[in-house]
């Protein structure tokens, strides 16, 4: 059955939200890290961090959680395609859907924040997470993969099944900047340091990469 997701306001009222990204830094956090944590993992990150919720724009990425415990939140409709086709023409089972401005790749549209029923949309489907987490009625938000650049040289967690190329990371840094001070005007959002200190213990972290 398919649900707005109006229906899962303020369902973590209180509580700090781990939105996880497929950044290389997730290989240096250990699994038991993520017992008892609030997870929002975007596209396939679920496969690899221990999550309560799904989000996605892409309906591909569902095919490796049909049968999940997950809770799913996806577009209304497929992004990228010629006609808008709504969710119950696409999609079968138990899911949460969201209404959303045309996406825009270079900027985000901060109008519809206040807007039940809405997710903001941006070139990254970290942007939607946030605002979603934010819905959910977090006490903070800690984001966890969202490294915008490479350490060692990649960019994602070893056996993500998607490259991010460099020019992703890029094109959406500042887009996530606008998302989060907006969201700073209510709540905490902080970024997770899976090292001591910003030294990185010896790896190398890299964002001169992005211009190439």
């Amino acid at each position: 059955m398919a649900e707005n997701i109006e229906q899962l306001r303020n369902a973590e009222q209180g509580k700090e939200i781990y939105i996880v990204g497929s950044g290389k830094s997730i290989d240096f956090i250990p699994d038991e890290f993520w017992v008892k944590k609030t997870v929002i993992g975007v596209n396939f990150v679920p496969l690899r961090v221990p999550s309560k919720y799904l989000i996605t724009h892409h309906y591909f990425v569902l095919n490796s959680f049909t049968y999940s415990p997950l809770i799913i939140v996806t577009s209304e409709y497929e992004m990228g395609i010629s006609e808008k086709e709504m969710h119950n023409k696409r999609l079968s089972g138990d899911y949460f859907y969201y209404h959303h401005l045309e996406q825009r790749f270079t900027e985000v549209d901060l109008s519809v924040f206040d807007i039940p029923e809405y997710l903001i949309t941006g070139g990254t489907i970290i942007t939607s997470a946030l605002h979603f987490a934010y819905m959910l009625g977090a006490s903070s938000i800690v984001l966890a993969g969202v490294d915008g650049g490479a350490i060692n040289g990649e960019i994602n967690y070893a056996g993500y099944p998607t490259q991010t190329p460099f020019s992703h990371c890029k094109a959406v840094n500042n887009q996530l900047e606008l998302m989060v001070s907006e969201i700073r005007k209510h709540i905490p959002v902080v970024s997770l340091n899976p090292f001591i200190n910003f030294n990185l213990e010896g790896n190398v972290y890299e964002n001169s990469l992005l211009d190439s």
